[in-house]
């Protein structure tokens, strides 16, 4: 028998392997932390069931639910987007990098208690308070509401098609197959990355033929990528504006598939140079092929040129006019590709110009080695010989001088050399007030053509006259710069301004009032860009001087935000002279924000305003408000911050600032022109969208103390609009009709006014909402000669969206105008995507006008008289 024993050795050998093997999985793994000892009681579905358009407090729901979108890439803004087995929701966060704690795939509990739940136009969101001019959940606090779970927990997108989607899928993850960008947008940038302005691309369903917007932020991390130009699926969170449906990827990898061959081929866009596309006129309109690249040599923001308008040149080689069919963005010397094929190439006034090019065709490029275009230098005799030739080129003209007014403004200024004259026009240009310098120096402008060869200079500094004016002052030792151009310096990164480099601008922050450290100021040009200035030490500049700073090899980059030249040394700012005055541009809260990154560093000025959110100027938390939103207010370090906040409502005058976002600065209480001394006030503002909410398919009567704003879109003087009604839009938003009591004589097309409500009935007239019965008393004019940009659709985009649009400014491109002689009556509007009708008073000015012939764009209002029509408000809403 074979003896049993204990192998001890054997035994210790086992041990060891053991604990090694168990502190290695430790070291090699981090621990699982316990889940969350939450259970769901509540479904998204059952909480969207509650929403309304005024927020719902929410009780002891807790939901269950895996992060599909947050804001790692930027394309979502302080969001997250959750969706569970019923549905999908948005969730509002007044936080950055929320996807640090949240990523998207991370299953979360949200624990509702404190919550609110608020039908946001077409959508519903989770909100963090019952004011939904600032409702996002706190940064202090979301995490208590926030719970989260397991990582990395998988959410299959629904397949789809366009025609099964409806507002079930909201906030859901969806994929959509055998799509492809349209051929406007394929191959194009995702979003404007320089100006950090969003896009809308047209995505094309080849199935159906239908189309779906994906938008993409111009904040995005991608945006400066490129569109795929292939087909194949896409992944992403469904959602809608105004009726509007759109799509929101979460990175580029959710169109990563789009590589395949495409259902509708690209249109071949061989590349020309601008010679050769110019070589294609030959005297009678022509339809351009191929694309171009080439250099911006207009500027955009000093109004010089027609906002549609671009001028490009190729380096040393030729240039031409692009007109778009909407405003651009392309900044002076931004790097293009402009795809013209199908577009028309024809003269206007003489000028050689592809007309009418949708404005996706083109697409702001990365500046292959730095190119530059260097003006031709050239005599006024030279002009005179190649003005065709030269057309849509920069020269530079020496030795010349300036006469024929005493304004850049001024109709007959000319430019002179020993060899001739020519026209220096700059009429409605923001700079026209400058006065034009005496003496003799340098011009540089482009070659223009308005039934005549012209001069057009890009802004001040093109002129580099002694004797004073013209952004020259004759020295040749400093360049003066606009301050746009030295904004435009900076590209996203800290940058170095060139050697022998100046601005100029009038002084718009207050030193005494102490709204601003010590050792920053605040300049900005008339009617044009602003720019903070950082010394080195303490200033003594004064509100009002007119100050010269040499910014030469000097910074400039952000500081939380804010674009500043810094370290910038005392001595290189000097007084020009004092008492000057900045005129501010009159906007509402919501152009504020929509145009904060352009406005920044310049004074603006909100009327029917008032304040809250705190008691004192010093208070952090106090907020501007307008019947268009809320930004806030910050003066906690003023020498004014005790003063207490007025009551009321009023005007508003402040610096567009920013410190991790957009704020309003004023400079002392005189900016606050409030009555009763801001802060709430017994008129209640709310936007025309809420307005129309009020009306739920019955006559309702609007509450008391109640008052909406918007600039008039119709024109009581051309007579197609009954005397009696107008039609007021937010910029941006929404519209509706107001009818008076009696007609209209005061409210002109342009003017920015506010209606007092209360009291009226909201009511359909014919299918047509309209606030009825005000009193002509209860409106009143803030400012006249706004517009409100028109949304630029086709038939079929009027037609499926006319309830959301009605009472708004639209543009359909290359239609006709069919089934009368005249205006007068109902016409047929066609494009190519369908009819509507077209209706016109008789007593309309130009209801006798013959209609014209052949394509044309049609900017209208979109209406209702027992069926969708539009209605022009004069003739020349017809182009």
């Amino acid at each position: 028998m074979k003896a049993r024993y204990f192998n001890f050795s054997s035994f210790l050998l086992l041990v060891t392997l053991l604990v090694f093997s168990a502190c290695k999985k430790e070291f090699d793994e981090p621990p699982i932390s316990e889940l969350p000892n939450l259970t769901a009681n509540a479904t998204i579905a059952d909480v969207i069931a509650l929403a309304s358009t005024s927020p719902v407090a929410l009780g002891n729901q807790i939901l269950e639910a895996t992060v599909i979108a947050d804001d790692k890439s930027g394309n979502f803004y302080k969001q997250l987007v959750i969706q569970d087995s019923t549905a999908g929701i948005r969730i509002d966060i007044d936080a950055f990098s929320i996807y640090n704690d949240f990523p998207i795939g991370r299953k979360v509990w949200i624990k509702c208690q404190g919550l609110f739940v608020w039908q946001d136009g077409d959508v519903v969101a989770l909100i963090g308070s019952s004011n939904t001019n600032n409702s996002r959940i706190p940064q202090s606090t979301y995490r208590q509401f926030i719970i989260g779970g397991a990582y990395n927990q998988p959410m299959t997108p629904k397949v789809k098609t366009l025609a099964t989607l409806t507002s079930a899928d909201y906030n859901t993850l969806i994929q959509l197959d055998n799509v492809e960008f349209a051929d406007c947008f394929a191959g194009s940038s995702y979003a404007y990355a320089s100006t950090q302005e969003s896009k809308n691309a047209d995505l094309t369903e080849c199935a159906s033929g239908g189309t779906v917007i994906v938008r993409n932020s111009g904040f995005a991390d991608f945006a400066n990528e490129l569109m795929p130009t292939g087909n194949g699926s896409i992944i992403a969170v469904f959602n809608s504006f105004n009726g509007t449906s759109q799509l929101f990827i979460r990175n580029p990898n959710d169109v990563s598939s789009m590589t395949g061959t495409r259902c509708v081929s690209l249109a071949n866009y061989t590349s020309v140079s601008i010679q050769d596309l110019r070589g294609q006129f030959s005297g009678a309109p022509a339809t351009a092929t191929g694309k171009i690249r080439g250099i911006v040599i207009s500027d955009p923001n000093t109004g010089q040129w027609q906002s549609r308008n671009m001028v490009i040149q190729e380096p040393n080689g030729s240039g031409i006019t692009v007109r778009f069919d909407d405003d651009h963005s392309f900044a002076l010397g931004d790097y293009v590709e402009v795809k013209v094929g199908g577009a028309t190439l024809e003269e206007f006034n003489g000028l050689l110009q592809v007309n009418n090019l949708p404005l996706c065709r083109a697409t702001a490029l990365p500046n292959p080695g730095g190119l530059v275009i260097n003006p031709r230098v050239a005599t006024v005799a030279d002009i005179t010989a190649n003005a065709t030739a030269w057309e849509s080129t920069l020269i530079q003209v020496q030795n010349a001088n300036l006469n024929g007014g005493t304004t850049y403004g001024d109709f007959g200024i000319m430019l002179n050399d020993a060899t001739g004259s020519i026209g220096l026009f700059s009429g409605f240009a923001n700079f026209a007030s400058a006065p034009i310098p005496t003496g003799t120096g340098t011009v540089t402008a482009v070659v223009g053509d308005y039934n005549g060869t012209q001069l057009n200079i890009r802004n001040l500094s093109d002129v580099n006259i002694s004797g004073g004016g013209g952004g020259g002052g004759g020295g040749t030792t400093l360049n003066q710069i606009t301050i746009q151009d030295a904004r435009n310096l900076f590209t996203g990164t800290a940058v170095t301004a060139p050697d022998t480099t100046k601005i100029v601008g009038v002084v718009i922050s207050d030193l005494v009032g102490g709204n601003w450290v010590d050792r920053n100021m605040v300049i900005q040009e008339p009617n044009g860009a602003g720019i903070t200035v950082r010394f080195d030490a303490a200033h003594n500049f004064n509100l009002g001087d007119e100050v010269e700073v040499i910014i030469s090899q000097l910074t400039i980059e952000e500081f939380n935000g804010l674009l500043q030249v810094n370290g910038v040394p005392n001595a290189n700012a000097t007084v020009l002279s004092t008492g000057n005055s900045i005129t501010p541009r009159v906007a509402t809260v919501a152009d504020i924000t929509a145009n904060a990154t352009a406005w920044e560093s310049t004074l603006v000025q909100v009327m029917n305003a008032n304040l809250n959110g705190g008691s004192t100027y010093g208070d952090f938390g106090i907020m501007l408000n307008d019947a268009t939103g809320s930004i806030s207010m910050f003066s906690a370090f003023s020498n004014f911050a005790s003063t207490a906040i007025p009551t009321g409502t009023g005007d508003v005058t402040g610096v567009v600032g920013d410190y991790n976002g957009t704020q309003i600065n004023i400079r002392n209480t005189s900016d606050v022109n409030i009555s009763g001394g801001g802060g709430g006030g017994p008129t209640n503002f709310i936007t025309i969208g809420a307005a129309r909410a009020l009306f739920t398919g019955s006559s309702t009567t609007a509450p008391a103390t109640t008052s909406i704003a918007g600039i008039v879109i119709s024109d009581k003087d051309n007579q197609n609009i009954t005397g009696r009604n107008l039609v007021l839009q937010q910029t941006g938003g929404v519209g509706i009709v107001v009818r008076f009591d009696a007609n209209n004589t005061t409210f002109a097309l342009g003017d920015s006014i506010t209606v007092d409500i209360s009291g009226a009935t909201i009511s359909e007239f014919n299918g047509l909402l309209q606030v009825s019965n005000i009193p002509n008393g209860n409106g009143a004019v803030v400012s006249s000669g706004n517009s409100i940009t028109p949304r630029v659709a086709t038939v079929a985009d009027v037609l499926a969206n006319a309830e959301n649009w009605e009472s708004t400014l639209v543009v359909i491109n290359s239609a006709t105008i069919s089934g009368a002689s005249t205006y007068s009556g109902t016409t047929t509007v066609t494009d190519a995507t369908g009819s509507i009708d077209m209706y016109t008073r008789s007593g309309a000015t130009f209801s006798t006008n013959s209609v014209p012939a052949g394509n044309v764009n049609i900017t209208a209002i979109v209406s209702q008289f027992t069926g969708y029509q539009i209605n022009i408000r004069n003739a020349t809403d017809v182009q």
